[in-house]
Protein backbone atom coordinates (compact mmCIF):
# COMPACT_ATOMS: atom_id res chain seq x y z
CA UNK A 1 0.00 0.00 0.00
CA UNK A 2 3.00 2.55 0.29
CA UNK A 3 2.44 3.74 -3.10
CA UNK A 4 -0.85 3.90 -3.27
CA UNK A 5 -0.47 7.59 -1.63
CA UNK A 6 -4.10 8.86 -2.34
CA UNK A 7 -5.83 5.30 -1.80
CA UNK A 8 -4.87 5.83 2.12
CA UNK A 9 -5.85 8.27 2.78
CA UNK A 10 -9.05 7.86 0.42
CA UNK A 11 -9.46 4.50 2.94
CA UNK A 12 -9.11 6.56 6.05
CA UNK A 13 -11.17 8.82 5.47
CA UNK A 14 -14.23 6.54 4.74
CA UNK A 15 -13.12 4.47 7.85
CA UNK A 16 -13.61 8.10 9.72
CA UNK A 17 -16.98 8.91 7.99
CA UNK A 18 -18.08 5.59 9.51
CA UNK A 19 -16.91 5.64 12.60
CA UNK A 20 -18.65 8.91 13.39
CA UNK A 21 -21.88 7.79 11.90
CA UNK A 22 -22.63 10.65 10.24
CA UNK A 23 -23.77 8.00 7.28
CA UNK A 24 -24.67 5.07 7.08
CA UNK A 25 -22.42 3.59 4.59
CA UNK A 26 -21.15 0.55 3.03
CA UNK A 27 -18.22 -1.61 3.02
CA UNK A 28 -16.04 0.02 0.34
CA UNK A 29 -14.15 -3.47 -1.66
CA UNK A 30 -10.98 -2.23 -3.56
CA UNK A 31 -10.50 -4.79 -6.28
CA UNK A 32 -7.91 -2.64 -8.43
CA UNK A 33 -6.02 -0.21 -5.98
CA UNK A 34 -4.12 1.23 -9.32
CA UNK A 35 -7.21 2.06 -10.79
CA UNK A 36 -8.21 3.93 -7.57
CA UNK A 37 -4.95 5.65 -7.28
CA UNK A 38 -5.25 6.59 -10.68
CA UNK A 39 -8.59 7.79 -10.80
CA UNK A 40 -8.23 9.57 -7.25
CA UNK A 41 -5.08 12.03 -9.03
CA UNK A 42 -7.36 12.60 -11.77
CA UNK A 43 -10.08 14.18 -9.56
CA UNK A 44 -7.54 15.91 -7.59
CA UNK A 45 -5.95 17.40 -10.91
CA UNK A 46 -9.67 17.97 -12.71
CA UNK A 47 -10.07 20.09 -9.57
CA UNK A 48 -6.39 21.80 -8.90
CA UNK A 49 -4.87 20.95 -11.82
CA UNK A 50 -1.60 19.36 -12.39
CA UNK A 51 0.58 21.08 -10.02
CA UNK A 52 -1.72 19.19 -7.10
CA UNK A 53 0.62 15.89 -8.32
CA UNK A 54 4.33 16.49 -7.16
CA UNK A 55 2.49 18.49 -3.84
CA UNK A 56 0.41 15.54 -2.16
CA UNK A 57 2.99 15.64 1.01
CA UNK A 58 2.00 19.70 1.13
CA UNK A 59 -2.08 19.64 1.01
CA UNK A 60 -2.74 16.25 2.85
CA UNK A 61 -5.61 18.07 4.90
CA UNK A 62 -7.09 19.65 1.64
CA UNK A 63 -6.99 16.32 -0.02
CA UNK A 64 -8.71 14.60 2.80
CA UNK A 65 -11.57 17.82 2.68
CA UNK A 66 -11.90 16.48 -0.92
CA UNK A 67 -12.48 13.02 -0.27
CA UNK A 68 -15.00 13.78 2.10
CA UNK A 69 -16.82 15.96 -0.74
CA UNK A 70 -16.89 12.13 -2.61
CA UNK A 71 -18.22 10.37 0.23
CA UNK A 72 -21.03 13.14 1.38
CA UNK A 73 -22.33 13.28 -2.13
CA UNK A 74 -23.02 9.41 -2.74
CA UNK A 75 -26.18 8.48 -3.05
CA UNK A 76 -25.73 4.99 -1.14
CA UNK A 77 -29.21 3.32 -1.42
CA UNK A 78 -28.41 3.34 -5.32
CA UNK A 79 -26.07 1.23 -7.27
CA UNK A 80 -22.83 2.01 -6.20
CA UNK A 81 -19.62 2.22 -8.01
CA UNK A 82 -16.80 3.66 -6.38
CA UNK A 83 -14.71 4.36 -9.87
CA UNK A 84 -17.16 5.50 -11.18
CA UNK A 85 -18.79 7.57 -8.51
CA UNK A 86 -15.30 9.44 -8.42
CA UNK A 87 -15.28 10.54 -11.75
CA UNK A 88 -18.76 11.47 -12.22
CA UNK A 89 -18.24 13.49 -8.68
CA UNK A 90 -15.37 15.30 -10.30
CA UNK A 91 -17.98 16.19 -13.32
CA UNK A 92 -20.22 17.21 -11.54
CA UNK A 93 -18.83 19.46 -8.89
CA UNK A 94 -16.38 21.23 -11.65
CA UNK A 95 -19.34 22.01 -13.42
CA UNK A 96 -21.47 23.55 -10.86
CA UNK A 97 -18.82 25.94 -10.02
CA UNK A 98 -18.25 27.07 -13.86
CA UNK A 99 -22.32 27.12 -14.78
CA UNK A 100 -22.49 30.03 -11.37
CA UNK A 101 -20.19 32.61 -13.17
CA UNK A 102 -20.24 34.97 -10.32
CA UNK A 103 -19.80 32.49 -7.40
CA UNK A 104 -17.03 30.87 -9.62
CA UNK A 105 -15.24 35.17 -9.61
CA UNK A 106 -15.57 34.87 -5.77
CA UNK A 107 -14.29 32.22 -5.15
CA UNK A 108 -10.95 32.95 -7.18
CA UNK A 109 -11.26 36.29 -5.65
CA UNK A 110 -11.38 34.56 -1.61
CA UNK A 111 -8.43 31.88 -3.45
CA UNK A 112 -6.14 35.46 -3.09
CA UNK A 113 -7.58 36.20 0.12
CA UNK A 114 -6.70 32.88 1.79
CA UNK A 115 -2.94 32.17 0.24
CA UNK A 116 -0.51 32.88 2.46
CA UNK A 117 1.51 34.16 -0.57
CA UNK A 118 -1.18 37.22 -0.33
CA UNK A 119 0.48 40.53 -1.33
CA UNK A 120 -2.24 42.85 0.58
CA UNK A 121 -3.18 44.73 -3.14
CA UNK A 122 -6.42 44.30 -4.98
CA UNK A 123 -3.94 43.96 -8.31
CA UNK A 124 -6.15 42.46 -10.18
CA UNK A 125 -6.19 46.14 -12.03
CA UNK A 126 -3.00 46.83 -11.96
CA UNK A 127 -1.75 43.94 -14.24
CA UNK A 128 -3.05 42.14 -17.12
CA UNK A 129 -1.51 38.90 -16.76
CA UNK A 130 -3.23 38.13 -13.69
CA UNK A 131 -6.39 37.26 -15.74
CA UNK A 132 -4.48 34.18 -17.30
CA UNK A 133 -3.17 33.38 -13.17
CA UNK A 134 -6.31 33.31 -11.47
CA UNK A 135 -8.42 31.12 -13.71
CA UNK A 136 -9.43 28.46 -11.12
CA UNK A 137 -9.32 25.51 -13.66
CA UNK A 138 -6.79 25.93 -15.70
CA UNK A 139 -5.01 23.32 -17.53
CA UNK A 140 -1.99 24.60 -16.55
CA UNK A 141 -3.05 24.84 -12.97
CA UNK A 142 -0.94 26.39 -10.08
CA UNK A 143 -0.29 24.67 -7.42
CA UNK A 144 -1.45 28.09 -5.03
CA UNK A 145 -4.79 26.42 -5.94
CA UNK A 146 -4.79 23.84 -3.62
CA UNK A 147 -4.19 26.63 -0.88
CA UNK A 148 -8.22 26.95 -0.81
CA UNK A 149 -10.48 24.14 0.08
CA UNK A 150 -14.62 23.79 -1.06
CA UNK A 151 -16.71 21.58 0.96
CA UNK A 152 -19.59 20.97 -0.14
CA UNK A 153 -23.13 18.99 0.05
CA UNK A 154 -25.64 19.51 -2.69
CA UNK A 155 -26.22 22.59 -3.07
CA UNK A 156 -23.98 24.20 0.15
CA UNK A 157 -20.20 25.09 -0.25
CA UNK A 158 -17.84 25.53 2.52
CA UNK A 159 -15.11 28.09 1.25
CA UNK A 160 -12.09 27.99 3.56
CA UNK A 161 -8.28 28.11 4.32
CA UNK A 162 -6.74 25.32 6.68
CA UNK A 163 -3.97 27.21 8.60
CA UNK A 164 -0.91 25.85 9.16
CA UNK A 165 1.63 26.62 12.06
CA UNK A 166 2.78 30.32 11.49
CA UNK A 167 -0.10 31.27 9.55
CA UNK A 168 -3.06 33.73 10.06
CA UNK A 169 -6.40 31.76 10.56
CA UNK A 170 -8.99 33.21 8.73
CA UNK A 171 -12.71 32.02 9.03
CA UNK A 172 -14.68 30.16 6.75
CA UNK A 173 -17.03 31.35 4.03
CA UNK A 174 -20.46 29.11 4.29
CA UNK A 175 -22.78 28.96 1.21
CA UNK A 176 -26.13 27.60 1.81
CA UNK A 177 -27.57 27.61 -1.45
CA UNK A 178 -25.40 28.20 -4.04
CA UNK A 179 -28.21 28.64 -6.89
CA UNK A 180 -29.49 31.70 -4.39
CA UNK A 181 -25.90 32.85 -3.37
CA UNK A 182 -25.39 33.77 -7.57
CA UNK A 183 -28.66 35.36 -7.91
CA UNK A 184 -27.60 37.69 -4.76
CA UNK A 185 -23.73 38.30 -6.25
CA UNK A 186 -25.51 39.22 -9.58
CA UNK A 187 -27.54 41.70 -7.91
CA UNK A 188 -24.67 43.11 -6.15
CA UNK A 189 -22.76 43.55 -8.97
CA UNK A 190 -25.50 45.12 -10.84
CA UNK A 191 -26.36 47.68 -7.66
CA UNK A 192 -22.12 48.45 -8.41
CA UNK A 193 -22.90 48.72 -12.41
CA UNK A 194 -26.10 50.97 -11.83
CA UNK A 195 -24.71 53.24 -8.48
CA UNK A 196 -22.26 56.21 -8.64
CA UNK A 197 -20.71 55.80 -6.08
CA UNK A 198 -16.44 55.45 -6.39
CA UNK A 199 -17.19 51.36 -6.02
CA UNK A 200 -18.14 51.34 -9.94
CA UNK A 201 -15.10 50.09 -11.66
CA UNK A 202 -17.41 49.65 -14.45
CA UNK A 203 -17.81 53.10 -15.46
CA UNK A 204 -14.39 53.98 -14.50
CA UNK A 205 -12.89 55.26 -17.90
CA UNK A 206 -9.24 54.63 -16.45
CA UNK A 207 -10.33 50.90 -16.47
CA UNK A 208 -11.77 50.20 -19.90
CA UNK A 209 -9.16 48.03 -20.96
CA UNK A 210 -9.51 45.69 -18.13
CA UNK A 211 -11.96 42.96 -18.50
CA UNK A 212 -15.65 42.77 -16.62
CA UNK A 213 -14.15 39.60 -15.39
CA UNK A 214 -11.36 41.17 -13.85
CA UNK A 215 -13.35 44.26 -12.69
CA UNK A 216 -15.69 41.77 -10.37
CA UNK A 217 -13.32 39.81 -8.70
CA UNK A 218 -11.36 43.18 -7.61
CA UNK A 219 -14.78 44.52 -6.44
CA UNK A 220 -15.60 41.14 -4.38
CA UNK A 221 -12.40 40.79 -2.67
CA UNK A 222 -12.54 44.22 -1.40
CA UNK A 223 -15.94 43.87 -0.37
CA UNK A 224 -14.57 40.69 1.89
CA UNK A 225 -11.80 43.14 3.43
CA UNK A 226 -15.32 44.40 5.35
CA UNK A 227 -16.49 40.86 6.47
CA UNK A 228 -16.52 39.87 10.23
CA UNK A 229 -15.91 36.38 11.28
CA UNK A 230 -20.15 36.32 11.58
CA UNK A 231 -20.54 37.41 8.07
CA UNK A 232 -18.56 34.79 6.68
CA UNK A 233 -20.62 32.29 8.19
CA UNK A 234 -23.85 34.23 6.78
CA UNK A 235 -22.21 35.47 3.92
CA UNK A 236 -25.27 35.68 2.00
CA UNK A 237 -26.56 38.00 4.32
CA UNK A 238 -23.71 40.18 4.38
CA UNK A 239 -23.61 40.56 0.38
CA UNK A 240 -27.77 41.91 0.61
CA UNK A 241 -26.12 44.54 3.40
CA UNK A 242 -23.70 46.01 1.14
CA UNK A 243 -26.03 45.72 -1.63
CA UNK A 244 -28.16 47.80 0.41
CA UNK A 245 -25.45 50.30 1.77
CA UNK A 246 -25.48 51.28 -2.32
CA UNK A 247 -28.88 50.96 -2.97
CA UNK A 248 -30.79 52.61 -0.36
CA UNK A 249 -31.54 56.38 -0.27
CA UNK A 250 -31.79 57.42 3.26
CA UNK A 251 -28.40 59.12 3.36
CA UNK A 252 -28.55 60.77 -0.12
CA UNK A 253 -30.19 64.07 1.25
CA UNK A 254 -26.48 64.42 2.86
CA UNK A 255 -25.11 64.12 -0.57
CA UNK A 256 -25.75 68.26 -0.65
CA UNK A 257 -22.80 70.10 1.77
CA UNK A 258 -25.12 70.96 4.52
CA UNK A 259 -24.52 73.78 7.25
CA UNK A 260 -24.94 72.88 10.12
CA UNK A 261 -24.08 76.35 12.75
CA UNK A 262 -22.82 79.44 12.80
CA UNK A 263 -19.89 78.97 15.28
CA UNK A 264 -22.71 78.69 18.53
CA UNK A 265 -20.49 75.68 19.83
CA UNK A 266 -17.95 77.28 22.04
CA UNK A 267 -15.76 74.51 21.54
CA UNK A 268 -16.01 73.72 17.88
CA UNK A 269 -15.79 77.88 17.13
CA UNK A 270 -16.69 77.60 13.34
CA UNK A 271 -18.76 77.74 10.81
CA UNK A 272 -19.50 73.44 10.92
CA UNK A 273 -20.62 71.70 7.84
CA UNK A 274 -21.63 68.29 6.77
CA UNK A 275 -21.34 66.32 3.79
CA UNK A 276 -22.19 62.62 2.46
CA UNK A 277 -18.61 61.53 0.67
CA UNK A 278 -18.10 58.51 -1.55
CA UNK A 279 -15.46 56.25 -0.53
CA UNK A 280 -12.86 54.87 -2.92
CA UNK A 281 -13.27 50.83 -3.22
CA UNK A 282 -10.77 49.90 -0.86
CA UNK A 283 -12.24 52.00 2.05
CA UNK A 284 -15.28 49.89 4.06
CA UNK A 285 -18.28 51.73 2.67
CA UNK A 286 -19.26 53.36 -0.23
CA UNK A 287 -20.11 56.62 1.73
CA UNK A 288 -19.02 58.51 4.70
CA UNK A 289 -20.22 61.35 7.37
CA UNK A 290 -17.99 63.80 7.13
CA UNK A 291 -18.03 67.14 9.51
CA UNK A 292 -16.10 69.87 8.52
CA UNK A 293 -14.91 73.40 9.96
CA UNK A 294 -14.28 75.71 7.64
CA UNK A 295 -12.51 78.89 8.71
CA UNK A 296 -10.05 76.36 10.59
CA UNK A 297 -9.95 73.69 7.59
CA UNK A 298 -10.78 70.85 9.87
CA UNK A 299 -12.28 67.57 9.45
CA UNK A 300 -13.36 65.43 12.71
CA UNK A 301 -13.13 61.97 12.04
CA UNK A 302 -14.91 60.30 9.08
CA UNK A 303 -17.44 57.63 10.00
CA UNK A 304 -18.41 55.17 7.55
CA UNK A 305 -21.48 53.85 7.07
CA UNK A 306 -24.62 51.97 5.49
CA UNK A 307 -28.31 51.46 5.99
CA UNK A 308 -29.82 48.22 5.09
CA UNK A 309 -33.78 47.95 5.48
CA UNK A 310 -35.57 44.84 6.46
CA UNK A 311 -39.39 44.30 7.40
CA UNK A 312 -39.23 48.38 7.12
CA UNK A 313 -36.90 48.48 9.56
CA UNK A 314 -33.91 50.73 9.40
CA UNK A 315 -30.71 49.85 10.51
CA UNK A 316 -27.07 51.92 10.30
CA UNK A 317 -23.89 49.87 10.47
CA UNK A 318 -21.04 51.94 11.35
CA UNK A 319 -18.30 49.72 9.79
CA UNK A 320 -15.22 52.64 11.17
CA UNK A 321 -14.49 55.57 12.13
CA UNK A 322 -11.33 57.01 10.71
CA UNK A 323 -9.55 60.66 11.24
CA UNK A 324 -9.31 61.74 7.91
CA UNK A 325 -5.93 61.63 6.40
CA UNK A 326 -6.87 64.53 3.44
CA UNK A 327 -3.87 66.79 2.89
CA UNK A 328 -5.71 69.98 2.92
CA UNK A 329 -6.82 69.39 6.64
CA UNK A 330 -4.93 71.99 9.17
CA UNK A 331 -3.33 69.69 11.77
CA UNK A 332 -1.95 72.21 14.16
CA UNK A 333 -6.09 73.76 14.18
CA UNK A 334 -7.00 69.57 14.33
CA UNK A 335 -4.56 69.35 17.51
CA UNK A 336 -6.45 72.50 19.25
CA UNK A 337 -9.79 71.47 18.25
CA UNK A 338 -8.47 67.65 19.91
CA UNK A 339 -7.74 69.46 23.33
CA UNK A 340 -10.91 71.61 23.21
CA UNK A 341 -12.90 68.28 22.45
CA UNK A 342 -11.12 66.81 25.34
CA UNK A 343 -11.66 69.31 27.99
CA UNK A 344 -15.71 68.91 27.75
CA UNK A 345 -15.72 64.93 27.99
CA UNK A 346 -16.15 64.06 31.67
CA UNK A 347 -13.44 61.94 33.15
CA UNK A 348 -13.85 58.81 35.18
CA UNK A 349 -11.48 56.24 35.87
CA UNK A 350 -13.60 53.76 33.96
CA UNK A 351 -12.75 53.75 29.95
CA UNK A 352 -9.78 56.11 30.26
CA UNK A 353 -8.12 54.77 26.94
CA UNK A 354 -11.09 56.44 24.34
CA UNK A 355 -10.39 58.50 21.23
CA UNK A 356 -12.33 61.89 22.54
CA UNK A 357 -12.84 63.18 19.14
CA UNK A 358 -13.98 59.86 17.84
CA UNK A 359 -16.33 60.02 20.68
CA UNK A 360 -17.57 63.43 19.40
CA UNK A 361 -18.20 62.22 15.43
CA UNK A 362 -20.07 59.47 17.00
CA UNK A 363 -22.18 61.54 18.88
CA UNK A 364 -22.99 64.26 16.06
CA UNK A 365 -23.65 61.23 13.87
CA UNK A 366 -26.07 59.57 16.45
CA UNK A 367 -27.58 63.03 16.12
CA UNK A 368 -28.07 62.85 12.47
CA UNK A 369 -29.17 59.13 12.42
CA UNK A 370 -32.00 60.40 15.57
CA UNK A 371 -33.04 63.13 13.18
CA UNK A 372 -34.03 60.39 10.75
CA UNK A 373 -35.14 57.89 13.28
CA UNK A 374 -32.87 55.39 12.72
CA UNK A 375 -32.28 54.29 16.45
CA UNK A 376 -30.68 50.77 15.61
CA UNK A 377 -27.02 50.84 15.34
CA UNK A 378 -24.33 48.21 14.92
CA UNK A 379 -20.59 48.66 15.30
CA UNK A 380 -18.25 46.15 13.74
CA UNK A 381 -15.16 45.29 15.43
CA UNK A 382 -12.91 42.60 13.96
CA UNK A 383 -12.13 42.34 10.34
CA UNK A 384 -10.13 39.38 10.21
CA UNK A 385 -9.48 39.38 6.01
CA UNK A 386 -8.88 43.72 6.42
CA UNK A 387 -6.69 42.77 9.60
CA UNK A 388 -4.55 40.32 7.30
CA UNK A 389 -4.22 42.76 4.66
CA UNK A 390 -3.29 45.73 7.02
CA UNK A 391 -0.64 43.35 8.43
CA UNK A 392 1.06 42.77 5.20
CA UNK A 393 0.96 46.45 4.02
CA UNK A 394 2.94 46.90 7.57
CA UNK A 395 4.74 44.57 7.45
CA UNK A 396 4.46 43.39 10.97
CA UNK A 397 5.10 39.53 12.61
CA UNK A 398 2.26 37.81 13.72
CA UNK A 399 2.56 39.22 16.83
CA UNK A 400 2.92 42.93 16.36
CA UNK A 401 -0.19 42.34 13.89
CA UNK A 402 -2.24 40.81 16.86
CA UNK A 403 -1.51 43.46 19.03
CA UNK A 404 -2.24 46.20 17.04
CA UNK A 405 -5.69 44.83 15.92
CA UNK A 406 -6.09 44.67 19.69
CA UNK A 407 -5.14 48.09 20.15
CA UNK A 408 -7.64 49.19 17.57
CA UNK A 409 -10.29 47.14 18.20
CA UNK A 410 -10.68 47.46 22.25
CA UNK A 411 -9.93 51.52 21.83
CA UNK A 412 -12.93 51.60 19.62
CA UNK A 413 -15.23 49.43 21.74
CA UNK A 414 -13.86 51.59 24.79
CA UNK A 415 -14.78 54.96 22.94
CA UNK A 416 -18.42 53.45 21.93
CA UNK A 417 -19.06 52.41 25.98
CA UNK A 418 -17.52 55.56 27.14
CA UNK A 419 -19.95 57.18 24.76
CA UNK A 420 -23.32 54.85 26.75
CA UNK A 421 -21.45 56.18 30.01
CA UNK A 422 -21.53 59.98 29.87
CA UNK A 423 -24.95 60.04 27.39
CA UNK A 424 -27.62 58.86 28.70
CA UNK A 425 -30.06 57.22 26.16
CA UNK A 426 -27.57 55.52 24.15
CA UNK A 427 -27.99 52.03 25.48
CA UNK A 428 -25.50 48.89 24.68
CA UNK A 429 -28.00 45.94 23.58
CA UNK A 430 -25.14 43.61 22.64
CA UNK A 431 -21.10 43.50 23.04
CA UNK A 432 -19.09 41.93 20.47
CA UNK A 433 -18.18 38.71 21.81
CA UNK A 434 -21.69 38.08 22.13
CA UNK A 435 -22.63 39.04 18.61
CA UNK A 436 -19.73 39.34 16.67
CA UNK A 437 -20.55 43.31 17.11
CA UNK A 438 -21.71 46.16 19.24
CA UNK A 439 -25.08 47.16 19.08
CA UNK A 440 -26.76 50.10 20.43
CA UNK A 441 -30.26 52.02 20.82
CA UNK A 442 -30.56 55.58 20.66
CA UNK A 443 -33.40 56.53 22.44
CA UNK A 444 -35.72 59.06 22.12
CA UNK A 445 -34.08 61.99 24.18
CA UNK A 446 -30.24 62.14 24.29
CA UNK A 447 -29.30 63.37 27.87
CA UNK A 448 -25.54 64.25 27.77
CA UNK A 449 -23.32 64.85 30.93
CA UNK A 450 -22.00 67.96 29.24
CA UNK A 451 -23.70 71.09 28.10
CA UNK A 452 -21.29 71.48 25.29
CA UNK A 453 -21.77 68.04 24.17
CA UNK A 454 -25.50 68.11 24.32
CA UNK A 455 -24.92 71.05 21.84
CA UNK A 456 -23.43 69.25 19.30
CA UNK A 457 -25.94 66.25 19.57
CA UNK A 458 -28.79 69.02 19.37
CA UNK A 459 -27.66 70.29 16.66
CA UNK A 460 -26.99 67.53 14.42
CA UNK A 461 -30.37 66.24 15.47
CA UNK A 462 -32.29 69.10 14.14
CA UNK A 463 -30.58 69.93 10.96
CA UNK A 464 -31.36 66.21 10.05
CA UNK A 465 -34.61 66.42 11.37
CA UNK A 466 -35.30 69.33 9.22
CA UNK A 467 -33.80 68.10 6.17
CA UNK A 468 -35.78 65.09 6.34
CA UNK A 469 -39.23 67.32 6.76
CA UNK A 470 -38.10 69.09 4.08
CA UNK A 471 -37.14 66.10 1.94
CA UNK A 472 -40.42 64.45 2.61
CA UNK A 473 -42.86 67.82 2.10
CA UNK A 474 -40.80 68.17 -1.85
CA UNK A 475 -41.61 63.84 -2.70
CA UNK A 476 -45.59 64.73 -1.65
CA UNK A 477 -45.61 67.35 -4.18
Amino acid sequence: MEKYELSKIFIDVFQNLSITNRKKVPKIIVQNYDELELTLQQYLVTILGEGIVDNYQNHFPEIRKYFENILDNVDYNSEFNLIDWIMQYAKIFKNTLESHRYTLLFIQAMQRLYSPNYDGKVDFLNDAQNELVSEMYSSHGKISLADIFISNFSKCFIIGRISRKSEVGLPSVYINNIDHFEKILQNYVLAIQESDTYYNLFHNKNLQDISENTKIRALFESTMFNASSKDASFIENFIIKYTSFVTDKTLYPFRTLGYLSGGESTVLQDEVFLMLKRSELEYETPFCFCFMLKNQVVELPNIRLGINTENNHKKAYIIATQSSQSSYINRNNLSVVESKIKKIIPTSSAFRFYNPSHLVAILMCFGILKGMDIYDVEVVDYLPFRYKKTSIDYQMNEEEATNYQRRLTDKAMITYMKLSQIVEGVNIITYPEMDMGLRLDISSDLICANPELQKLYDMCYQYSKNLNYDQENKNSL
